[in-house]
Formats: structure tokens, C-alpha cells, sequence
């Protein structure tokens, strides 16, 4: 997204950064003391939200920084 100056690049990777930052910590929990239902329901029930306001959100401001080919 850098390369069509879209001003929300950042923001987006900030956000995927944070994402992949909770993804972590959720495997060193599951490395260090095995796989957990309710840790897993929590991290579930935490990316719903995050898919839901980050595609609504984010993604659709970098659409419209990138010129699509007609459909």
C-alpha cells in the first residue's frame, strides 16, 4: 500500500502487526501450557470483532487508494 501512497498503510499495518502480536502470545500460551477451550473461545470470540472492523474499515479505505481494473 506504500507504493500507491495510500494514507491508511500505516494504520493498516499497525493493525495486522497487533493482530499477529495476539496470534503469538495465543501460541506461547498453547506451547507452555497446552491447548486450552476457553483461551481458544476468548481468542475466537477477540478476531470476530477485529475481522468484522478491520475489513469494514481499514481495507475498504486502502480500496480506494488502489485503481481495480473494471469487472
Amino acid at each position: 500500500m506504500a507504493r500507491h501512497r495510500c494514507p491508511s498503510a500505516h494504520k493498516n499495518k499497525q493493525q495486522h502487526l497487533g493482530l499477529l502480536q495476539r496470534l503469538a502470545e495465543h501460541r506461547r500460551f498453547h506451547a507452555a501450557h497446552g491447548y486450552d477451550p476457553h483461551d481458544t473461545q476468548i481468542l475466537v470470540n477477540a478476531l470476530q470483532p477485529w475481522l468484522h472492523s478491520h475489513i469494514g474499515g481499514v481495507d475498504r479505505e486502502l480500496r480506494r487508494c488502489v485503481k481495480l481494473p473494471p469487472s
